[in-house]
């Protein structure tokens, strides 16, 4: 699991947490 990966893979909140969160739960969830 890569940080940047996690953003599109919807893994874990990468370090741009607060960015990243947001993008993962609609397009995860």
């Amino acid at each position: 699991m890569s940080t940047t990966l996690d953003a599109s893979s919807g893994g874990s909140v990468p370090s741009d947490g607060r960015h990243a969160r947001v993008r993962i739960v609609p397009e995860s969830w």
